[in-house]
């Protein structure tokens, strides 16, 4: 009986969710049909009505809540519904939508989904005794319960598929999918909005004060923690963060005269560090344990030192690289996290919602063209590369003068650049460049050189190749009797391959050292008929020091006497200042008396 009842109360919660977020829901079932039809087709473009109806629901639930915390009048109820629905489709219409994800996609809408997110939960607490901190918490362990439901139904449901799988019937490979798509996409989001709190608004204005006061007492009691909760802030996340941050600390420590303000190795790490950092500090102030004490009243001062250094080394690698996309986030970042340190560190706690207006200021900046962080980080890099192409006489009259002479460091810079743009889709914006540099080849012939990396320092790694086979072409092996795939490495014992041709026994035998191979076919009387050595392909690799694609001409070693002939084709190899790693096929032709 009393699951039947706790079904029903879940049923009669999730239709009054359906009433207070009527438009959410129609986001929520449109991103489950869209999710179907890409299951479907199998069209990854679908992705971008996926991501859409995504901030469709978030927006929708910020300006409900919106209308919740100040207004009663149903007016303004559509008119803020129409607002997140004309907002929702300038995100689909004023992105621009590759046929696959992006990076540009990915990070704007992962923004969008912070801000949304941090606004949908400050909005109720504005002018109001329950704070933002306490909303935090409600909303995550919310979310956490939600999550926790749906990952137990998708484990559930993959075993019963499993199980009619092996007993009954095979199911179609897409069953899964829907399955997987209608918890995510329509049963985890129904179940965490049926369980968001009704918060204070404008409309209790009008209750009795004994009314309001039991409302008011409903809210507060949703904010008590469990034991399991606070066992797992405090015994668990927070030691966790606490060590994560000292290894920072100490790394800061360590470099501040050296790397620290060269090679800016948190850089990847600090959007990340702030955002979760900022969470379980939140969280903490509303666990009643000594442990999220402490850690409330001394983590902001850890915190600043952290964010502070780093956006200072952020700042003065500018000046080598420019302002790249990910510099340009964790410089912003670096910013927001060195104000919430100060405020969180010497404000009270009422003040702890203003996380939410700051990052909306901060992340609207970062994607509002033209100061948004690709925008600007174009610019910059664009300007950096015809600077370093000028001071290399590379550039002259808006066109690139290739120049194989120049350092490895500049053809590295280059090389970075162009990387760069190809992998934000901005070549087609540089006039003097093509829209793709799709091969080695086209590289060369515009910059005079090849593809050029650091792969940690010569005294290491010195070059690596690829065959690069061009679509549908053929490797012949006409004129020769035998074809073997092998590989070589340095110090490897050596190895003896035999082979039979017109009744005779032969061998083909790999000899390894440390800095050089050999490749040995002998008769039946252990006679030499022909031996090629590594060290010419090794010679011709160490005027490279890159990583490159070879054409198959390039690719080709033969070594011939009157007796047999062997021809190596490097399908990949690497080679090293101590050792090699090589994969090859190798043809044979003994050439008998006739």
């Amino acid at each position: 009986m009393k699951v039947m009842e706790r079904l029903e109360q879940q049923l009669n919660d999730t239709i009054q969710a359906v009433g207070r977020y009527p438009l959410a829901f129609s986001f929520i079932l449109s991103l489950t049909i869209a999710n179907m039809v890409m299951i479907e087709s199998n069209d990854d473009a679908m992705y971008r009505f996926s991501y859409t109806f995504v901030i469709g629901i978030l927006l929708s639930l910020v300006f409900e809540h919106m209308y919740e915390r100040f207004y009663v009048q149903i007016k303004v109820r559509l008119l803020l519904m129409w607002a997140a629905l004309i907002l929702t489709l300038g995100y689909f219409f004023l992105q621009h939508w590759p046929e696959f994800m992006s990076i540009q996609v990915g990070i704007r809408t992962s923004v969008i989904v912070l801000m949304s997110l941090l606004l949908m939960v400050w909005i109720p607490t504005i002018q109001s005794e329950f704070r933002f901190s306490q909303n935090v918490f409600v909303v995550f362990k919310n979310f956490f319960i939600a999550f926790l439901y749906s990952i137990v139904l998708a484990i559930g449901v993959s075993l019963i598929i499993a199980l009619i799988n092996a007993l009954l019937f095979t199911t179609d490979g897409d069953v899964f999918l829907h399955f997987l798509n209608l918890i995510a996409s329509l049963f985890f989001p129904s179940l965490f909005l049926s369980m968001m709190p009704v918060y204070i608004g404008a409309r209790d204005q009008k209750l009795q004060k004994k009314d309001q006061v039991k409302k008011k007492n409903k809210l507060m009691s949703l904010t008590t923690t469990t034991p399991i909760f606070d066992r797992l802030l405090s015994y668990i996340i927070i030691p966790l963060t606490t060590i994560y941050s000292g290894i920072i600390l100490i790394y800061i420590v360590i470099n501040i005269t050296g790397d620290l303000w060269s090679e800016v190795l948190l850089e990847p790490l600090l959007v990340s560090f702030t955002v979760v950092v900022l969470l379980v500090y939140i969280l903490s102030l509303e666990v009643e344990t000594k442990i999220a004490a402490l850690f409330a009243r001394v983590y902001p001062k850890v915190l600043l030192p952290i964010v502070l250094f780093q956006t200072i080394a952020s700042i003065v690698k500018l000046t080598d690289t420019g302002v790249t996309y990910g510099r340009y986030f964790a410089i912003l970042f670096g910013v927001f996290g060195t104000i919430m340190a100060i405020v969180y560190g010497f404000l009270s706690r009422e003040k702890m919602g203003w996380i939410a207006p700051i990052f909306v200021v901060f992340g609207l900046i970062s994607i509002t063209p033209p100061i948004d962080a690709f925008s600007v980080s174009f610019y910059s890099q664009k300007a950096s590369l015809e600077t370093l192409l000028e001071e290399n006489n590379m550039f002259e009259n808006g066109e690139v003068l290739p120049n194989p002479d120049i350092s490895e460091a500049d053809k590295e810079d280059i090389t970075n650049y162009i990387d760069q743009f190809e992998q934000l889709n901005q070549l087609q914006n540089i006039d003097y460049l093509p829209e793709q540099i799709n091969n080695n080849e086209t590289f060369r012939d515009i910059f005079g050189f090849e593809r050029t990396y650091d792969y940690g320092g010569p005294d290491r790694f010195q070059s690596s190749v690829y065959l690069n086979l061009s679509d549908r072409e053929m490797i012949p092996i006409s004129g020769y009797d035998q074809l073997i795939m092998n590989h070589v490495e340095a110090n490897l014992s050596m190895r003896s391959i035999p082979f039979d041709l017109d009744n005779q026994r032969y061998q083909l035998t790999q000899e390894m050292e440390s800095t050089s191979f050999t490749f040995t076919v002998t008769d039946g009387n252990d006679q030499v008929l022909v031996s090629f050595n590594g060290d010419d392909l090794i010679d011709d690799l160490k005027e490279h020091q890159n990583y490159r694609d070879i054409s198959l001409s390039e690719a080709t070693y033969t070594a011939e006497t009157d007796q047999a002939k062997i021809t190596l084709i490097i399908q990949n190899f690497e080679h090293y200042s101590d050792g090699y790693y090589g994969s090859f096929y190798t043809l044979i032709d003994v050439k008998t008396e006739e």
